[in-house]
């Protein structure tokens, strides 16, 4: 049950919690997160400020679903490891590939063997998005293709056959006005079997 919501402006809190009848709006995080009637939080900020957020959420007492990417850096998800354990709550990321039924079917199909043996994953993500103000070409943000979509390809093949990668090579090209990466061409070798995609920003939606 959504019991609250919160945004730095208050207006907008109100109106959505009106227009999907949350009974309570907030002007601040912190004011959420103060708030008894609050058990858990969804953090859908920009990625550069997940980590920030995570872990003042898990100080307040309250469970954390927070949104893909957890972190710009693995390192900085040790903060988030450390608030979850002093406080005793649940941190998850909120990575649609690892709780999908059909994810979990195509994890199943692979490991049993009943696709063959699995020689190479290829993928493609683009998407076109030339907006300045967009936190996905905002460098403070944490913006660019691959905090954005590179995940996918990544996380989906790591989960789907319960491997790591043992060599990666990429080719990333950037906006020069953005400073963001807008395109990766990659190519991960698992050891039996290969990962390569491309994935872009300013490209027609594949």
């Amino acid at each position: 049950v959504v019991t609250a919501i919160a945004s730095r402006d208050v207006d907008k809190a109100r109106a959505l919690a009106a227009r999907f009848s949350v009974p309570h709006a907030f002007g601040s995080y912190e004011d959420l997160l103060a708030s008894a009637d609050v058990d858990g939080v969804y953090i859908p900020l920009p990625t550069s400020q997940h980590v920030e957020w995570a872990v003042k959420a898990a100080d307040a007492g309250k469970h954390v679903l927070v949104e893909k990417p957890l972190a710009l850096k693995a390192a900085d998800i040790d903060a988030v490891i450390a608030a979850r354990d002093r406080n005793g709550v649940v941190v998850s990321e909120a990575f649609m590939v690892t709780y999908h039924p059909q994810w979990l079917k195509v994890r199943d199909l692979v490991r049993d063997g009943a696709v063959g043996r699995l020689r190479h994953v290829q993928g493609a993500f683009s998407y076109y998005n030339v907006d300045p103000d967009n936190m996905r070409n905002r460098v403070d943000l944490g913006g660019g293709a691959l905090p954005d979509i590179g995940v996918y390809p990544t996380v989906t093949t790591r989960f789907v056959t319960g491997q790591e990668p043992v060599r990666v090579q990429a080719r990333i090209d950037r906006d020069e006005t953005f400073g963001t990466d807008i395109y990766s061409s990659i190519k991960a070798d698992f050891g039996g079997f290969e990962l390569s995609f491309y994935l872009s920003t300013q490209m027609a939606a594949r």
